[in-house]
């Protein structure tokens, strides 16, 4: 269904309107290593906001356990800077708190909204079961974003692996207008996600939504619009059949209105797409609920559905237009990253291992495509844009080369030999035949691409250079000719498929053809030929001859001669003069590309600094910056001054480690690390935590026989203000005389809590089959990979060209001497073989470099640690599962007791943090109607002060605790107490 709106209508309507900007920002105590960073960030946010005419105003909520302001605009970031300086971080975490305080702000404000919500936490406030009090403020929170002629927009930042990632993920989609979530696992991420934020608070809205009448019922539904009026929402059958749809747009309403598809046409693409992102979206909501196996199996259908849906969405790109292909192509691909993702996502939720790092990675994802969507169409429209006026013109200029060219001087000095050696398979027209006619010589491929090769050129798969030739003319003729008689277009090019079997035409030797690439043959031939290479190169990487890019033109050929490198090493003629003629190709490039050549050097001189100047993100491959290197030696630009050794070892440990990243790598060899290095787990876990067990149980037995002694906790309060100098208040002077008639009791009355022993590894271990296994594995799956890059350093060093290949890769001479190496080598790259999980490690100095012999500190922590996790989590549950014993027994005293330094000392040494599960038996203790000494007890629980001792250790700047309105209400209700905070 469709409706049509009169422009004049939609543009009013996607006007800049004024906007209030409210900036959520959590500066609990786990916001402290982060916070200067954090702070910057947000001074960057305020400033751009600040500048802009339609903001009128920005209210910063800062929140911990509870909530202030900052606003409204200011004059200079100087005064930002300094107001913001004031601010320290410390307290817990209420979203509830901070929910209704901006509900309230968009209550009381008729102009758009646009919320920024940042946390690295989640809710330590609300301890009522299923969260009710975080869940009613939600809703209020949505209530207030969707009133009738708000355009709202929320956007949530989830900082650090530890932030409510369903909850952030939930908060962006609350607005009347498209939101956005993402996920800052580091502090660097914290700036570029504050640019998006900027763009798309400051980008141009409009407020409509879908209005369903069914059964004497209204329904509203909000519809996000981008900037060329397009909004898609999916409705159910039953919707459509049995109610009254329209659209209302500024008041205005619109009937929908069933209309057909077009064959061929873009937005049946546009709406799958659609589809699965919003099916996706549901399957991840079922997802995270917990569902059983049976509901597991049924989502794992679906996702692969919705994964076939895309594969036959992309196959209807083919056979769009150039314009609308291109923009389609990227979406889909887009969206098949999500559906992917999500797929990583169930796996992990299958096998209980789905975190909560997990869930924000992959909304992150899906929100990701909303948030470069608009930038890929502007990127796409401008490609091609640019392309197709730069090809109308191609044409002219090759006419006015030729023109200036003296054809018939280049016939005569041109052998027979060379004109034979320079002919068209097709045509049969030699090179200068070709150049007369505006043409050039190609030498042709067999190429297989991925999606991802329309923005990244290096993922172009070169599968063979063929010993045909073919002019640039008569190939795009053939590809023409081969599309159009075939039913299935991608069995003549490939389509997106790098395992696709496609063939255009057969060469001489019947070697299959599916590219070419122009060649250097002379001054004359290069002229036009480096024109004609654009479109080419266009339609090789994207399908399309105006999808040329520059990097396409830097990256395609060295690939090509990558590949002429490694069939050469058999020393054959044939591959000998293949090579030359893409070597003299490349070289020709090299030479033409100023910024080729400083970035190339550039990257060379950083390479050795540090592992996060060589992820793919840098160089997105290491065989094509070899190539590269090689052209720029031999040409004199790069000496190559790096030690040789220690530069190729790195780049085959880069090289090893992209390998374990790609799905086909798997291994279970590091699941058990113990295994690993054969170490005994009941020496180093089971006997000390058995051991622990036995003695904690004892000592929770006789803590059990004290703590009816009301003594043990007056002792810990008089201990406390034996080191405490505090003034004697008359509202502190309470005494009682069973207190007074205690005999003094001494610190060996109490027994003392056991310690679990720490046996730590010391880094020896004996080679076992797992380990050995898992090494071959890694080496097999390696080979191909390093053997080139030490082709690379023979012909670099060596200048030889053919090279017999080794059975095993020796990384470096070091390897060789201490085995340790190559396990450490092996072992990090695998646990850091993400690009994130390699940057992280450098960036926190945790990444080791085998070569500077810190390999055995490195297995050394590893296992350490994962020893220490291991163990913590089972001494952990032993302690939660006799503190759950004792925690009645406590409460019980501290209601009874008329004693105060008895109460203040079970808080101070039975609860200890008021985030603890038993401060919620605390706050139903002061409920209790007829409590003794209520007045005090209650000002000890909300002040954490008795006598001038903190009775809490995770209290921030502000000792004070605030109850929630029901708490509120329980306690004046219970007793006739003073709630002075």
């Amino acid at each position: 269904m469709s409706v049509v709106v009169p422009l004049e209508v939609l543009l009013g309507s996607m006007k800049k309107r004024r906007k209030k900007v409210i900036i959520g920002f959590d500066k609990s105590g786990s916001m402290y290593r982060s916070w200067k960073e954090a702070r910057t960030a947000i001074v960057d946010l305020i400033s751009s906001l600040n500048d802009s005419p339609e903001i009128e105003d920005i209210i910063t909520i800062f929140y911990d356990s509870k909530c202030f302001t900052k606003g409204s605009k200011f004059s200079s970031r100087k005064e930002l800077e300094d107001e913001f300086s004031k601010i320290r971080v410390g307290g817990g975490t209420n979203f509830t708190y901070v929910f209704g305080w901006i509900s309230s702000i968009v209550e009381n404000s008729n102009s758009d909204i646009g919320v920024i919500f940042f946390s690295d936490g989640q809710d330590t406030s609300d301890q009522s079961p299923d969260k009710i009090h975080l869940s009613r403020a939600f809703q209020l929170l949505k209530n207030s974003l969707t009133r009738n002629q708000i355009a709202s927009e929320v956007h949530s930042l989830g900082f650090t692996a530890e932030h409510d990632a369903v909850l952030l993920g939930k908060i962006a989609t609350l607005g009347t207008t498209q939101g956005t979530f993402q996920y800052l696992p580091t502090t660097a991420e914290i700036k570029p996600a504050i640019e998006n934020i900027v763009s798309l608070i400051q980008g141009e809205k409009a407020v409509s939504y879908l209005s369903i009448e069914k059964e004497g019922q209204l329904h509203k539904i909000p519809i996000f619009l981008d900037k060329d009026g397009k909004g898609f929402l999916l409705l159910k059958q039953s919707d459509i059949e049995s109610g009254t749809i329209s659209m209302v747009l500024n008041d205005l309403t619109f009937p929908l209105k069933a209309i057909p598809l077009a064959q061929n046409n873009s937005q049946e693409v546009e709406l799958e797409i659609v589809y699965v992102r919003e099916k996706t979206g549901q399957l991840k909501d079922i997802l995270l609920g917990s569902p059983s196996k049976e509901v597991l199996t049924q989502i794992s259908a679906k996702a692969k559905e919705l994964d076939d849906l895309l594969d036959a969405s992309l196959k209807k790109c083919f056979k769009l237009m150039r314009l609308e292909r291109k923009k389609c192509v990227a979406e889909v691909m887009e969206t098949k990253k999500v559906v992917f993702e999500f797929s990583n996502l169930l796996s992990a939720a299958i096998s209980n291992t789905l975190t909560n790092e997990k869930i924000a990675s992959f909304t992150n994802l899906a929100y990701k495509a909303t948030i470069t969507k608009n930038n890929i169409k502007k990127q796409l429209a401008n490609r091609i844009g640019n392309n197709a006026a730069l090809f109308d013109e191609l044409d002219n200029k090759i006419l006015g080369l030729v023109k200036k060219l003296n054809i018939e001087e280049l016939k005569q000095r041109t052998s027979f030999e060379e004109k034979k050696k320079y002919s068209c398979i097709l045509s049969t027209k030699n090179y200068v035949d070709a150049i007369e006619e505006g043409d050039c010589m190609c030498i042709t491929l067999n190429v297989r691409r991925s999606q991802a090769a329309i923005v990244d050129p290096s993922q172009l798969k070169i599968l063979s250079v063929n010993q045909t030739l073919m002019t640039a003319d008569s190939f795009m003729e053939s590809v023409k000719f081969a599309v159009e008689r075939a039913e299935n277009p991608e069995s003549s090019h490939g389509g997106f498929d790098t395992n696709a079997s496609a063939s255009i035409l057969k060469g001489l030797a019947g070697e299959t053809i599916t590219a070419c690439l122009p060649l250097y043959i002379s001054p004359e031939h290069w002229s036009i030929a480096r024109l004609k290479m654009k479109p080419i190169l266009g339609w090789i990487t994207t399908l399309d001859v105006l999808g040329y890019s520059y990097p396409q033109q830097t990256t395609v050929p060295f690939l090509v001669l990558a590949k002429t490198i490694t069939d050469a090493r058999d020393g054959t003629e044939y591959h000998q003069n293949t090579y030359n003629l893409i070597l003299e190709l490349c070289s020709v490039i090299y030479k033409e590309s100023t910024d080729l050549k400083t970035q190339l050097k550039e990257l060379y001189l950083k390479y050795m600094e540090s592992p996060e100047n060589r992820t793919v993100d840098i160089i997105p491959n290491n065989f094509v910056f070899l190539t590269q290197l090689f052209i720029a030696n031999r040409a004199g630009d790069i000496p190559l001054t790096h030690d040789k050794e220690e530069f190729f070892s790195c780049i085959m440990e880069e090289e090893c480690r992209r390998v374990m990243s790609k799905g086909k790598f798997e291994t279970t060899a590091l699941n058990d690390l113990f295994l690993l290095f054969g170490l005994s787990k009941s020496h180093y876990i089971d006997n000390p935590v058995q051991l622990f067990d036995k003695e904690f149980t004892e000592f929770k037995k006789e803590c059990s026989k004290l703590n009816n002694v009301s003594w043990r906790y007056s002792l810990a309060i008089q201990a406390k203000l034996a080191t405490t100098p505090t003034e004697k208040k008359d509202s502190e002077s309470h005494e009682n005389k069973d207190s007074e008639s205690q005999p003094a009791k001494t610190d060996s009355s109490i027994p003392s809590a056991p310690s679990v022993q720490i046996i730590s590894w010391d880094g020896s271990f004996e080679v076992t089959d797992v380990l050995q296994q898992f090494v071959n594995y890694v080496d097999k799956a390696t080979w191909k990979n390093t053997t080139f890059i030490l082709q690379m350093q023979q012909l670099i060093f060596g200048n030889l060209l053919k090279f017999e290949p080794p059975k095993i890769v020796l990384y470096h001479p070091k390897y060789a001497q201490d085995p340790q190496k190559i396990y450490t080598m092996y072992i990090q790259n695998y646990l850091q073989r993400k690009n994130s999980e390699r940057r992280e490690a450098s960036s926190r100095k945790t990444y080791v470099d085998p070569l500077k012999d810190e390999e055995h500190l490195f297995l050394k922590n590893l296992v350490n640690q994962h020893i220490n996790a291991e163990r913590s989590k089972l001494v952990t549950g032993i302690i939660q599962r006799e503190e759950s014993k004792s925690n009645s027994s406590s409460i019980g005293l501290f209601i009874d007791t008329t004693d105060l330094d008895v109460a203040a000392g079970i808080l101070l040494l039975d609860v200890e943090k008021r985030g603890r599960a038993i401060f919620h038996q605390v706050i139903l203790a002061v409920t209790r109607p007829n409590l003794p000494c209520a007045q005090e007890k209650v000002t000890m629980v909300l002040s954490g002060l008795y006598k001038g001792i903190t009775l809490f250790s995770d209290v921030g700047r502000s000792l004070n605790w605030v109850p929630g309105k029901q708490n509120t209400y329980r306690i004046r209700t219970a007793n006739p107490v003073t709630l002075d905070y």
